[in-house]
């Protein structure tokens, strides 16, 4: 499940300036990816990929809905069906990294039977979890102005 917060900072007396604070997700994953990551036997965008593939698909659909949170506030009815993982880091060491997810996100305005999409990346930091296998993504925290 994706947690979403709001903080409201003052601006002065009159603007008022909305930060979003990032979604953040826990995904479970299955062990053995893992020690074939930290052995080097696949790459970390694989990785990656096996965690998105896991609980049945539902983590894919999560990131999904995730990514997706991040355009609610643009109106119309925005829909994410698939991503992209670029720039994957790692840091073996510390069992976290990050990684660019590229998606495209489609709106769509009933009232005026009109269809836009748009390109958009964000950025995740993550950490893994060796003892319950589970990894901990924080998304960036993007900022908007009402």
């Amino acid at each position: 499940m994706t947690k979403c917060k709001w903080t409201f900072l003052a601006i002065g007396f009159h603007n008022l300036i909305f930060a979003h604070m990032g979604e953040k997700l826990d995904l479970k994953f299955d062990a053995q990816i893992l020690e074939q990551l930290l052995v080097e036997q696949i790459a970390l965008v694989d990785f990656l990929t096996e965690v998105f593939k896991g609980n049945e698909g539902k983590n894919y659909l999560q990131m999904c809905a995730a990514v997706k949170a991040y355009h609610h506030q643009n109106g119309g009815a925005p829909e994410v069906l698939e991503f992209e993982i670029t720039q994957p880091q790692f840091n073996p060491n510390t069992l976290s990294g990050s990684f660019n997810c590229k998606f495209k996100v489609s709106f769509f305005f009933g009232c005026d039977d009109l269809h836009i999409d748009k390109n958009d990346t964000i950025n995740w930091q993550f950490k893994i979890d060796s003892i319950t296998h589970v990894i901990h993504l924080n998304g960036e925290e993007p900022w908007s102005s009402e």
